[in-house]
């Protein structure tokens, strides 16, 4: 039951970095569509 415990913690801290990376991930792709939208073919 206690390494159940801890197995879920590890998840949970995994999943919260992975939320975090998701986001800054997000933005740098916000942020290199900008620039490109700044182009015109």
């Amino acid at each position: 039951m206690n390494e159940m415990t801890i197995g879920a913690e590890e998840m949970n801290k995994t999943s919260g970095h992975l939320s975090e990376i998701s986001g800054k991930v997000n933005d740098s792709i916000n942020r290199i569509g900008m620039q490109i939208d700044q182009f015109k073919v």
